[in-house]
C-alpha cells in the first residue's frame, strides 16, 4: 500500500488529498498498521495528482491513468521526476502520450477510489 511505502520518506502518512471530481467516492478515514489515515477531497487539486502528507513532509504524486502503456507511464514519471521539470501534470501526460504514438495517456482516465 502507498502509505506503507512512503512511511520512511514522510515520517508516517497522515492524510491523502485528491480531486473528488476525478475520483470515485472514498471512505473518509481508515487505519494502516494501527495508524489513522484520512482522505480528503479538494476540488482545487489537479485531477491527475494525489498529495500524501506526513508528519515531516508532503509529496505530490502524478497519477498515471490505468489505460496508459508501460512506455508512456515510464516517460511521464521520468519527466515528472526530472530536476528541472516545470511542466504541470497535464503537460506531462500529453508529452508522454506524444512520445508513444500508440497510446493516448492524456485521456485514458478512470481513476479509482481508495478503499
Amino acid at each position: 500500500m502507498l502509505a506503507k511505502a512512503l512511511r520512511g520518506m514522510l515520517g508516517g502518512a497522515e492524510r491523502i488529498s485528491y480531486n473528488p471530481v476525478a475520483w470515485e467516492p472514498a471512505v473518509r478515514e481508515f487505519r494502516v498498521d494501527g495508524a489513522l489515515l484520512r482522505l480528503g477531497g479538494y476540488r482545487h487539486q489537479h485531477a491527475d495528482t494525489v498529495d500524501v502528507l506526513g508528519r515531516v513532509h508532503r509529496i505530490t504524486l502524478l497519477v498515471i491513468p490505468p489505460g496508459a502503456t508501460q512506455a508512456a507511464g515510464h516517460d511521464a514519471l521520468a519527466r515528472a521526476s526530472a530536476a528541472n521539470n516545470a511542466e504541470d501534470p497535464t503537460q506531462l501526460l500529453v508529452a508522454a502520450s506524444a512520445a508513444d504514438p500508440g497510446n493516448d495517456i492524456a485521456s485514458a482516465g478512470g481513476n479509482q477510489a481508495v478503499n
